[in-house]
């Protein structure tokens, strides 16, 4: 059986599962969102989102890159995986704690930033979510696929859901505070699930058993991840953070759905990446570049077809879509419309920042992240105190599209790896084709209720697509592969 196939398999098999979690969490936060924004408004919405954004950022730097380390590390190692997952707790933990005493210290000159009141009720976030963060990047180098969705979605999402119900029918004048704290009870809860699973199981271990030569490598290739994830959290965080700095608290709570509603095009890349992470470390790791890159290749045609579904439901009529949150959100038009067009354009580079990560060239993500930072930030800088939101996703997305640009180039010059094959452009052609006929169409017909045109426009496209998808034709890989996964049957060549 050939090495790509196998990894296919295991990818499809395994994000069977991630993608049902995600599914799950996506709709509990959909309908906890729709909650928050109905019963408290945009601005309790927004305030809240501006805190979150504060934490996670700082969360990131706390990690230091021994989340990405873990998810890199363990599929290459036979022994001591324990050991290295007990390693990266304790770093986690050192961190966290030095960063909770130095914001108690400095809470006065923070306060200018965030408010004093939630700033000290959010702290145990500080610690918190990056060990979440850990305990489901073991998960995912382990290949503990059915145990990750359990922690990320199911626990975080019911645990949450259940506390947020508590804060909107019993202690409503908590409001921002009782979202946040509704946040520490389900990291805690999922925390505290992780941790006894590994350590059930064996996976947490003495991490003093590493050797000075193992900790290096480690921490070396972690702190190369750390940096470039830091910036492209920076990347994704800092419009948000200078939407709430130049304009209001109503703009962050649009500009966060719009983001939210978007990032569901990239919904299957994301959750695929989970898994198929250490399968390309795992086939870069016994040198099969060729496997690697009919992976790519077929995972690149996957996403983009997902995508395509969403892309079309959002740009069929992006006023139904946002007027779900309230008549408040339709300002967001433009913009949800521009960070969509961003978005499925970055998507049909496929998941090329993973593949330089994975086969050892965190530099390339640093170097294309570090420029695609500063020219984001110097867009914001010129486009939201003049456009608001609107200003904000132009400049998201077409930094991320010059970021995927970069990356790529870098991945070509390093691997000669590239996703631009004839079969790659058949399902944006098929979007394209597609879509163009759906709204030709809509300036034919004319029905008054907005939700039924809606529904009727978008079956008319969904027809198109999966024809001209027929029409174009799947791969011989992808028949094998769809057959294989169906069937449950192990493929022999």
């Amino acid at each position: 059986m050939k090495e790509h196939y196998k990894s296919l398999i295991s990818i499809g098999k395994n994000t069977k599962f991630i993608i049902i979690g995600a599914l799950f969490n996506n709709i509990f936060s959909f309908i906890i969102t729709l909650i928050i924004t109905n019963t408290f408004g945009v601005k309790v919405f927004g305030n809240y989102t501006y805190i979150l954004n504060y934490i996670v950022m700082a969360s990131s730097f706390l990690l230091i890159g021994t989340n990405n380390g873990l998810a890199y590390q363990l599929p290459r190692i036979k022994n001591k995986k324990g050991n290295y997952i007990s390693f990266a707790y304790i770093v986690t933990l050192f961190f966290s704690s030095i960063a909770i005493i130095l914001a108690l210290i400095f809470l006065k000159p923070l306060s200018i930033i965030i408010d004093k009141h939630l700033l000290l009720i959010s702290l145990p976030l500080l610690m918190l979510v990056p060990l979440k963060n850990i305990t489901i990047s073991a998960l995912r180098g382990l290949k503990k696929s059915l145990n990750l969705i359990i922690i990320r979605d199911i626990l975080s999402s019911i645990t949450f859901f259940i506390n947020i119900l508590f804060v909107v029918f019993i202690i409503k004048k908590l409001k921002v505070e009782g979202i946040i704290i509704s946040q520490i009870i389900a990291h805690i809860v999922i925390v505290m699930y992780g941790v006894i699973y590994l350590f059930k199981n064996k996976k947490i271990k003495a991490p003093f058993v590493l050797s000075r030569v193992e900790i290096n490598s480690f921490m070396r290739y972690s702190l190369f991840v750390f940096f470039t994830g830091i910036i492209a959290i920076l990347l994704v965080r800092t419009d948000i953070a200078m939407i709430g700095y130049f304009k209001s608290a109503k703009e962050v709570g649009v500009y966060r759905v719009v983001v939210k509603l978007t990032m569901y095009i990239v919904f299957l890349n994301s959750n695929i990446n989970i898994m198929l992470g250490p399968e390309i470390s795992t086939l870069a790791s016994k040198n099969k570049h060729d496997e690697i890159v009919k992976v790519y290749i077929l995972i690149t045609r996957w996403v983009v077809v997902f995508g395509a579904f969403v892309f079309a439901f959002i740009l069929i009529s992006p006023t139904n879509i946002l007027s779900i949150f309230g008549p408040e959100f339709v300002i967001g038009i433009k913009a949800i419309t521009i960070m969509a067009i961003g978005r499925i354009i970055s998507l049909s580079f496929g998941p090329v920042a993973l593949l330089n990560s994975m086969m050892n060239h965190p530099k390339s993500n640093l170097i294309s992240n570090i420029f695609v930072l500063t020219f984001n930030v110097i867009l914001n800088l010129i486009l939201i105190p003049k456009y608001g939101i609107t200003g904000a996703a132009i400049a998201t997305a077409t930094s991320s599209v010059i970021a995927n640009i970069l990356r790529m180039g870098l991945l070509y010059y390093k691997e000669k790896i590239h996703c631009f094959h004839l079969s790659s452009y058949k399902p944006m052609i098929a979007l394209i084709i597609a879509l163009g006929i759906t709204f030709i169409i809509s300036s034919i017909i004319h029905i008054k209720n907005a939700i039924i045109t809606h529904g009727v426009l978008y079956s008319i496209f969904i027809i198109l697509f999966i024809s001209i998808i027929v029409i174009l034709k799947l791969t011989n890989e992808e028949k094998i592969l769809i057959n294989k996964l169906l069937r449950k049957k192990t493929y022999e060549n």
